[in-house]
């Protein structure tokens, strides 16, 4: 079953297709309810430029009654697409230029965490 919830505001920059939707209903006072309230809703499989977000629910008989005002909305990113942790105690890199024309590197960075000691 696909959802469309269609969103007043824009939508956080970082939300992208394969990302798992979660939602809390709030009261009309504006506060959230507990994270023990906290439900999956489904996958986005679906971003609209008109802040309309497509969401494939895989639960079994489930139709939300979701009024986007009275309710808040979450995402979780897939952990195998944002595993960035490289593992050992050594890189090499090498930097080849396949242009004809000569090219200046002016910076090279990275981000190094030990992982053991």
């Amino acid at each position: 079953m696909q959802i469309t919830l269609t969103f007043t505001n824009s939508l956080n920059f970082s939300l992208a297709i394969g990302d798992t939707i979660h939602y809390s209903t709030t009261s009309p006072s504006g506060g959230y309810q507990t994270s023990q309230n906290w439900l999956r809703l489904g996958e986005v499989i679906s971003i609209g430029n008109d802040n309309k977000v497509v969401v494939k629910n895989d639960t079994i008989n489930f139709t939300p009654a979701l009024n986007v005002n009275l309710t808040y909305f979450s995402f979780t990113k897939p952990n195998k697409v944002n595993l960035t942790n490289l593992t050992g105690y050594f890189a090499e890199v090498k930097f080849v230029n396949n242009d004809k024309r000569k090219a200046e590197l002016f910076a090279v960075g990275s981000e190094v965490v030990e992982s053991s000691k």
